[in-house]
């Protein structure tokens, strides 16, 4: 390992208190990101991190935050947690140096045993996030190359005896398996005790086999639907992502069971107007508020009624809310601070596809607060194609590409989302943002929207 790639490791840990264990991955996942990807990308794959390595990583820990595991962290390769041959001698590592910090662990569930769970049940506090995709040994086979999955169920159905958290996600491919094994995968999950389960959009690059492509609007647009109607049927939580948001309604996506929320007899999509008589400004905002809160009285709006609800929580506590992430205020305030204090007159908002309709909003917000010319630009992703539509999936020459295409272009500034960016700046092929100054002779902010 090269001092730049000890580096990158060292600031994902800091920053986003990830701790990317391994590269190593014992499943062939049909939909895995990794596979057809244009063969210039910039990724990094590490094997298994030794452990003289990791105690040191731990220092970098953020301990007012939980420690995650098994998640991407931005150009690390993630694998499966379970398989690194120190595994439990890691879990313990992080309860000794942090006795009481949640450890969220998300794992393929493949390696999960008996035994397992009991050693988790002892390191509490867990929460596992687990990637079932199916819940017949047919689908996991089919879409993870998942012999066993027959022992993962088993062990499912008795995680009530354990203190654990379980949350699950599932990569939605009804084209391959058809729409019924999805809500036979949220009812299982749902008798299991589990909380919430994730359905992920699937996505294909202009590399992927022809046989796995899809439409994608299509399959949104039924995939939305689908999710109404499980919340409204099951008692687990199911949200889709990633989000399709086209305002700034605090509206609630769903509900974790037996949490305060639930108890308060809050429902998904309910909109919250108003937190202690305080009007919120967007999803963000009421969450914060939500979870800054001791017993909050909320006014919600459910259909065409208003309701005045009290939440029974205490400051800090979750309330068991699930809401799509928009723009936090702080955001926006920054953004407005930057236009007004450099005399920015015209400026360019840089949007992904998924993202054009809350920059939308944003577009509208910064020019009503600031006076100033505010349009706003959405990439066309030509380095993976197919249906990729993500800001962090963007490179700079997709910018240049894309900006090169405007009639005229006379922006003072450029703002950009710091997703594209690795902590040095540079894109997934390796380009730095400099190179858009240059070409555009113009002023760039790297923001997180």
């Amino acid at each position: 390992m090269n001092n730049y790639e000890k580096y990158i490791l060292l600031k994902t840990v800091q920053d986003d208190n990830i701790l990317p264990i391994t590269s190593v991955c014992n499943m062939s996942c049909i939909f895995c990101s990794h596979k057809f990807n244009p063969p210039d990308i910039e990724l990094f794959r590490f094997g298994h991190l030794k452990i003289t390595l990791i105690e040191e990583l731990l220092d970098y820990i953020n301990a007012d935050f939980p420690l995650i595991i098994g998640e991407s962290a931005s150009r690390i390769i993630e694998g499966e947690p379970f398989i690194h041959p120190d595994f439990d001698k890691i879990i313990q590592l992080i309860r000794k140096k942090f006795p009481q910090k949640e450890i969220r662990i998300t794992t393929n569930g493949g390696q999960i045993r008996e035994k397992t769970l009991l050693f988790l049940n002892k390191m509490g506090p867990i929460e596992l996030n687990i990637s079932i995709n199916a819940a017949t040994s047919y689908g996991r086979s089919f879409l993870m190359h998942d012999k066993k999955a027959n022992r993962l169920f088993e062990n499912l159905k008795k995680i009530n005896d354990y203190n654990i958290k379980f949350n699950g996600s599932i990569v939605a491919m009804p084209h391959l398996l058809g729409w019924e094994y999805l809500e036979r995968t949220v009812q299982f999950l749902d008798k299991c005790g589990f909380r919430m389960v994730r359905i992920f959009m699937p996505g294909f690059t202009k590399l992927t086999d022809e046989k796995l492509k899809f439409d994608i609007n299509k399959l949104k647009n039924k995939l939305k639907k689908l999710v109404v109607f499980l919340n409204k049927k099951y008692k687990i939580a199911v949200i889709m992502e990633p989000p399709d948001i086209n305002n700034l309604n605090a509206e609630i996506n769903a509900i974790l069971p037996n949490s305060p929320a639930d108890r308060a007899g809050l429902s998904p999509y309910d909109i919250i107007e108003k937190i202690d008589n305080i009007k919120v400004e967007s999803r963000v905002d009421a969450f914060h508020k939500v979870l800054d809160s001791s017993s909050p009285l909320l006014k919600i709006k459910r259909k065409e009624t208003i309701q005045e609800i009290k939440l029974n929580k205490a400051a800090k506590e979750r309330s068991g809310l699930i809401m799509d992430y928009d723009l936090p205020l702080e955001l926006i305030k920054d953004l407005e601070h930057t236009i007004k204090d450099y005399k920015y007159q015209k400026i360019l908002l840089i949007s992904s596809k998924l993202a054009k309709k809350i920059i939308f909003f944003l577009k509208n917000l910064l020019h009503n607060n600031t006076k100033k010319q505010v349009e706003s630009l959405v990439i066309e992703n030509y380095f993976f194609g197919g249906s990729i539509m993500t800001a962090g999936l963007l490179v700079i020459d997709d910018i240049i590409k894309t900006i090169r295409k405007v009639d005229e272009f006379n922006y003072d500034l450029i703002i950009l989302p710091g997703i594209i960016f690795d902590k040095k700046g540079n894109d997934l092929s390796g380009k730095h943002y400099s190179l858009i100054e240059r070409e555009f002779n113009t002023k760039l902010k790297i923001v997180d929207i």
